[in-house]
């Protein structure tokens, strides 16, 4: 009898001392991590957004380019994107040409002495990306000058003027 009385406890004591994560222990460090999320999550979608920002801005650079080809070679800037032959995703931002600009136009005009590209954030409260606007001027017959703002905020708008070294309507001039 002694012999099953110290079986039993002993398979009682083992069973104490087993290792494992009690309920508590679980609910606090799931908690922890749960707080450490909300903290970095803000700053995570910020740095996603500024890195979209930074590839719009190389788009917006390839598109300045692109327009300045143009114009080098037919004397005149297009208001048709695509005609432009740069290969560009719309997939974070969408970029248009300012339709006051193309609506202001008459039949044998076109976009001569300047032309103004808006680009906009797609879904910018999720993105945490912001506005921006370029607009690309002819100083002379080989010299161009670029003016580039965007918008304060996400959410804000951003606008150049439709005269060189001048600054941004709406907006900050980054360059």
């Amino acid at each position: 009898m002694k012999f099953l009385y110290s079986l039993i406890t002993h398979k009682l004591i083992a069973h104490k001392e087993e290792k494992g994560f009690t309920l508590i222990e679980l609910l606090i460090v799931t908690s922890f991590i749960g707080v450490l999320t909300m903290i970095a999550y803000p700053n995570l979608l910020s740095q996603i957004g500024k890195s979209r920002e930074a590839e719009t801005q190389l788009i917006m650079g390839t598109l300045v380019r692109g327009q300045q080809a143009f114009h080098w070679e037919r004397g005149t800037f297009t208001h048709h994107l695509p005609i432009l032959g740069v290969g560009y995703r719309e997939q974070y931002h969408e970029f248009t040409v300012v339709s006051d600009d193309v609506a202001s136009l008459t039949a044998t005009e076109d976009l001569q002495s300047f032309v103004r590209h808006k680009v906009y954030a797609k879904n910018p409260s999720f993105t945490s990306a912001r506005n921006f606007a370029i607009g690309i001027y002819v100083v002379s017959d080989t010299k161009y000058s670029i003016s580039q703002c965007q918008s304060l905020a996400v959410g804000l708008d951003a606008t150049v003027a439709t005269t060189p070294n001048t600054a941004c309507i709406d907006g900050m001039t980054v360059r």
